[in-house]
């Protein structure tokens, strides 16, 4: 069963998987999106460190390697919380009867899409880093920030993550309603309740 069956038939590729799945291959799928993320924050990360000489070399350093770490470890944290917010709600609101370990699993495989949303934010910090100059000292750090996000390069990957993201929902509801034996109906409501949260944020930082 090829994992790119996740974005063609979802459905069928749950209900076919098996009811003890192993971790690896979700795991790999998520530290391929999570290795993707942390090289898009590096454009950034470095601008900013280059605000910080002399004494604030060190701080600069720990910005450019704190940046990286975080981009890398948030999307593993952000697996775990999606599938424990899920197993939550299926159980308690629709009486799902399902394994965390289990669902853990079919949720890293719902990860597949975000590989386009990391790779065109990737793409778009190196475009537009590559074009502007980068602060002189820490105190222009902030408007840097404000400026370089205005770029319209930034609204088109942004875009593009609220399309992956409801993308993601669509296949994580299949994920649920397999892996907790509800209809899907129910499914749909449990993704919806997280995945539109985090559509709003997003929303929120994009405008």
């Amino acid at each position: 069963m090829s994992p790119l069956g996740v974005l063609t038939n979802p459905d069928g590729f749950f209900d076919r998987a098996s009811d003890d799945p192993s971790l690896v291959g979700p795991a790999l799928v998520v530290a391929v999106v999570a290795a993707i993320s942390a090289a898009a924050s590096l454009p950034a990360v470095r601008a900013v460190q280059q605000a910080f000489t002399g004494e604030a070399s060190a701080a600069g350093s720990f910005a450019l390697v704190g940046g990286v770490v975080g981009g890398f470890v948030a999307v593993f944290v952000f697996w775990a919380l999606y599938t424990v917010v899920f197993h939550v709600l299926a159980t308690v609101a629709f009486d799902g009867s399902g394994s965390l370990g289990r669902l853990l699993a079919y949720v890293g495989w719902g990860h597949i899409p975000a590989v386009v949303s990391a790779g065109t934010s990737a793409v778009v910090n190196v475009v537009v880093f590559r074009a502007v100059t980068p602060p002189s000292n820490p105190q222009q750090i902030q408007g840097f920030v404000r400026s370089v996000r205005s770029q319209p390069e930034f609204l088109v990957a942004g875009v593009v993550g609220l399309v992956v993201l409801v993308w993601q929902g669509l296949v994580w509801t299949f994920a649920v309603q397999h892996s907790h034996d509800i209809d899907l109906r129910s499914a749909a409501i449990t993704v919806a309740v997280p995945v539109g949260l985090q559509a709003l944020w997003q929303l929120w930082n994009l405008f």
